[in-house]
């Protein structure tokens, strides 16, 4: 039985990857199409109503996940666990659906640009992708994820090939939602209809019900925290600002994402595990929450500053000239796609000492944060005053979250930023002189290639001055891994 878990445990985990790497990079190629054929308006339209759905969607589901994953007498039998999942998650689901829409009839008002529409649409797919969620526990729960990753390949690529049709077509808003109706399609027919993983049926055992229930609520309003957190932001702008600027706002986060998905998924992954299995051995629980957070930390001040170096030529030459106004949002929102990975990471130290409500209160107060710092900063510098406001919530989670963590490990502050925060300032101060007197003279691709070599070279260089030992460790980590590949 061990070496059947650990057999599917190493399958699971390669798949994952696969399904990881071909997902960052066709949604990328996606976003870089559709950015280029589509009106700047209409993703403010679709952002605007997929930010209603992200805040209020985690109530669909009340942390049923969570209670069927954990182990419990209630859910010793996996088929009868699943049934009564299925039922709960109905009930949920259709009284979630029924109060969005009448919702939507009632309080949104049909206008030309097809927001109305757009959320109407949005909320349906999340009805019917929410069926799927009792086969999608049920094969995490058996550590099968193979499934899982090919639906997740199949999705990305249908729905690329789908996307850009419509965009074709002229049709600009049916374009951005197919995604989510590609998405709820393919998984309804990979997981129910064809080779079924498990066949829907009813069950209601109040015991069962009562455990999940009790079991979701205490789950359910930290996963609120965290989605209003993600989303509350795209809603303030389309609601005080218009859909024009939530465009440029998301496509702005959407392309400053890419980098920090690549490296964050997995470092989270092993952070879970890692975590709880030496949480009770304050050494070892130190040692490892700094390699996990030193080595993200580090990877994010590479990439903000690359980035940050060549955002103006990255606008140009993959998105076009039509964007360059999201030049400022795009740079500032960098700090918070490339570091809140790190703060989930940190914050998964309380789950292993068994301490979530922390987590819940620092969300309160950065929750609390970001919405003054809308109001305040967005009325005065608009888009680029909300990238600000969220920048500060990241900062301020951050802080409160080492503060806090300072009773469960060891760590130094200088220790994690000093050296790749000097290394960063150092590579930025050379790559802008260089793009100040010759980036003008030269074509943004080649300006783009020398400003991060010159950055790179920057930054490995002050980073080997400062602290050589360190960055020898991670070059070893990293000869080791190709090495595993070859």
């Amino acid at each position: 039985m061990k070496d059947d878990l650990t057999s599917r445990s190493i399958t699971s985990v390669k798949w994952n990857m696969v399904s990881n790497v071909v997902n960052i990079v066709i949604t990328f190629v996606q976003s870089v199409i559709l950015a280029r054929l589509l009106p700047i308006e209409t993703f403010g339209v679709v952002a605007g109503a997929a930010s209603i759905i992200g805040i209020t969607g985690g109530l669909s589901n009340f942390g049923l996940g969570s209670a069927f994953t954990y182990r419990s007498k209630e859910t010793q039998d996996i088929e009868h666990t699943a049934e009564v999942h299925f039922t709960l998650q109905l009930v949920l689901n259709l009284v979630w659906t029924l109060l969005m829409v009448a919702g939507g009839f009632l309080f949104i008002k049909e206008t030309s640009d097809g927001f109305r529409m757009a959320y109407i649409v949005l909320t349906l797919s999340k009805t019917a992708l929410n069926f799927t969620n009792t086969a999608h526990f049920l094969l995490a729960r058996k550590v099968e994820h193979k499934r899982l990753a090919i639906v997740t390949i199949l999705d990305v690529l249908l729905s690329l090939v789908v996307s850009v049709g419509l965009a074709f077509l002229n049709l600009p808003l049916w374009s951005l939602l197919s995604g989510d109706i590609v998405r709820a399609f393919v998984n309804v027919l990979f997981l129910y209809m064809w080779r079924p993983v498990w066949k829907p049926r009813f069950k209601w055992t109040v015991s069962t019900v009562k455990y999940f229930l009790i079991f979701g609520s205490k789950q359910v309003l930290a996963r609120f925290l965290s989605d209003a957190l993600d989303k509350v932001d795209d809603l303030w702008t389309k609601t005080y600002l218009g859909s024009t600027p939530l465009g440029f706002y998301s496509k702005a986060y959407n392309f400053a994402q890419y980098p920090g998905s690549i490296l964050a998924s997995p470092v989270q992954n092993v952070a879970v595990g890692t975590y709880a299995e030496i949480a009770q051995d304050r050494k070892r629980l130190s040692e490892a929450f700094f390699q996990t957070n030193a080595l993200l930390i580090r990877t994010g001040f590479f990439f903000v500053g690359v980035l940050f170096l060549i955002a103006p030529e990255f606008i140009r030459f993959l998105i076009g000239e039509r964007w360059l106004p999201m030049l400022l949002t795009f740079r500032l929102m960098l700090p918070f796609t490339l570091f809140d990975p790190m703060k989930k990471t940190m914050a998964n130290l309380f789950i292993a000492v068994g301490k979530p409500e922390i987590i819940v209160k620092i969300r309160v107060i950065q929750l609390a944060v970001m919405v003054v710092g809308m109001y305040l900063l967005g009325n005065l510098w608009g888009i680029e005053g909300i990238a600000l406001a969220v920048d500060i919530m990241m900062v301020v989670g951050i802080m409160l979250i080492l503060v806090r963590a300072k009773k469960y490990v060891d760590y130094s502050l200088r220790k994690f930023f000093l050296t790749p925060f000097l290394a960063m300032m150092g590579g930025l101060g050379l790559g802008f002189l260089f793009d100040q007197l010759v980036s003008p003279l030269l074509p943004n691709v080649l300006s783009a290639l020398i400003e991060i070599f010159i950055f790179s070279l920057v930054f490995l260089a002050i980073y080997y001055i400062l602290d050589p030992e360190d960055l020898k460790k991670y070059y070893r980590m990293l000869k080791k891994q190709i090495f595993k590949l070859g």
